[in-house]
This record gives structure tokens, C-alpha cells and sequence, in this order.
């Protein structure tokens, strides 16, 4: 998954902090400035700490995805019954027989009560009682895409801070690196090397063997702990939910484009 904007930020403050630094114990102030340019492009596409990080991040927000185009398929369960969902689909897998043979049974339950709305929404000559019962699905699809609305945008912001905390981690690796290579080849200037037209002698090789001294490769990600069950519904139904965030897919469904359910 793409590095977030806010690295790239972060490391172009840490290229000006270094900046400050090499030109303050400049030892003539009066010279001129021996300037050196650093591609932070190149940082956040080799940096391999960072390509593991979003590495990481990727699967832990594919896995999540995944979980939340699970639940799509019962969103016309009840509460309880869509709670019971959660706590099955949290087990380790294979589950066992009577908990697969549970969950196969909401998923019927759920796909029958959707074939229901389906037919009542194209029946436009419907009776009292199937407008009211037509009513009564669609109050309970609302509730449980509202759910699902809630925690998808919970999952987004979480990985917001993933994010932030792992940026946090590295950055004053970067800075170091860059800070240790100007000072070691006697610059007094560090600027961002695609900001710069012409002019600066390129230390990105040099600052990336820095960081990169020792690094292994990426190792697969530990196991998240199971999610936490999805809050209930605000008191207002929630339109059906588009995917949050980046433009992250949070897959298909069932009838109306979200999934099926109780």
C-alpha cells in the first residue's frame, strides 16, 4: 500500500532540521554553503523498515476488510443474532462442526429474509401487512449497515494511528542518517533532492545504506487479536455504507449492493 503524506512531510522536516543543525555548526559563516540533496522519493520507495511497516499495515487492513465483507452477508439478522455472527467469525478456523453448522444456519436464515425483501420491493401492488413486513427487513438492514458503517470507519481511524505510531518510529532513525552522512561529507546544507532544479551533491545512496545497514527482509506480520464486536446502531438508520477511506474497496454484498443478512 502507498506510503501516507504524512511521512513524507515528517521526513522533509527532518531534512530542514538537519539543515539547521549542519548550518549552525557551520565553522565559517561567512563561507559558502557546501549543500547536499537527499531524494525522499527514493527514501520512501527503498527505506526497507518503512517498506515493512505499510507491509504490515496492508495486511492487517486487508484482513479487517475481509472480516467486514464477511458480515455483509447477514445484515438482515437481528442484533443478537448479527452479535452471535461476530463472536463465530472471530474463531480460529476451521470452526467446528456445530459452530460452522450454526453459522451456515444465520446465513439461511439471513438469505431467506433477503430473498423476502427482494420480492416485497418489486411487488408494487403490496397489501397493508407486506408493506408493513417490507418495512420491518428494511428497518433491520438499516440497522446493521449502520453497524457496519461505524466500524469501518473505526477500522480507518485505527489504521490512522498505526500509521502515525510506526512514522513516529522511524523518523528519527531518518534524521540521523541524513544528519550522520552531511556531517561526515562536511555539508552545511541538506535539501530535498526533487525539489531542487539543479546543483547538490546526491547523499541518497549513501543516507539509505545508513538505513538500510543490517535490515532483514520483511518478515510476515504477527496475528491480530480478534476485532471487538461492533457497536450498536445509532438511534437515526445510516444509508447503505460506502467503503472508507483511500478509496478502499469494502467489497460486495447482497441485494441493494451491500449484502445479505437478517
Amino acid at each position: 500500500m502507498p506510503v501516507h503524506p504524512s511521512f513524507m512531510r515528517a521526513v522533509a522536516l527532518a531534512v530542514l532540521a538537519v539543515t539547521a543543525l549542519t548550518t549552525a555548526h557551520a565553522q565559517d559563516a561567512t563561507a559558502v554553503p557546501s549543500i547536499a540533496v537527499v531524494s525522499l522519493a527514493q527514501i520512501e520507495r527503498d527505506y526497507v523498515s518503512l517498506r515493512s511497516q505499510e507491509e504490515s499495515l496492508g495486511q492487517w487492513l486487508r484482513q479487517r476488510r475481509t472480516f467486514h465483507e464477511e458480515l455483509l452477508n447477514y445484515v438482515f439478522l437481528s442484533s443478537e443474532a448479527f452479535q452471535e455472527v461476530i463472536a463465530l467469525l472471530q474463531k480460529p478456523r476451521p470452526l467446528s462442526e456445530t459452530d460452522q453448522a450454526r453459522l451456515d444456519e444465520l446465513r439461511g436464515i439471513s438469505d431467506e429474509k433477503d430473498a423476502r425483501w427482494s420480492e416485497l420491493r418489486a411487488n408494487t401492488a403490496r397489501t397493508p401487512v407486506e408493506n408493513e413486513e417490507f418495512s420491518s427487513l428494511q428497518e433491520i438492514q438499516d440497522a446493521r449497515l449502520a453497524e457496519l458503517d461505524q466500524s469501518w470507519n473505526a477500522t480507518m481511524g485505527e489504521l490512522g494511528d498505526r500509521r502515525q505510531t510506526a512514522v513516529a518510529g522511524l523518523m528519527s532513525t531518518v534524521q540521523e542518517a541524513i544528519a550522520a552522512e552531511a556531517q561526515e561529507g562536511g555539508y552545511t546544507m541538506v535539501l530535498d533532492a526533487d525539489s531542487v532544479l539543479f546543483g547538490g551533491d546526491n547523499i541518497t545512496a549513501a543516507v539509505l545504506e545508513h538505513l538500510n545497514a543490517g535490515a532483514a527482509p520483511a518478515a510476515e506480520p504477527a496475528a491480530e487479536p480478534a476485532a471487538e464486536p461492533v457497536a450498536e446502531p445509532a438511534a437515526e438508520p445510516a444509508a447503505q455504507p460506502a467503503p472508507a477511506g483511500g478509496g478502499e474497496d469494502t467489497g460486495g454484498g447482497q441485494e441493494g449492493g451491500e449484502g445479505g443478512g437478517q
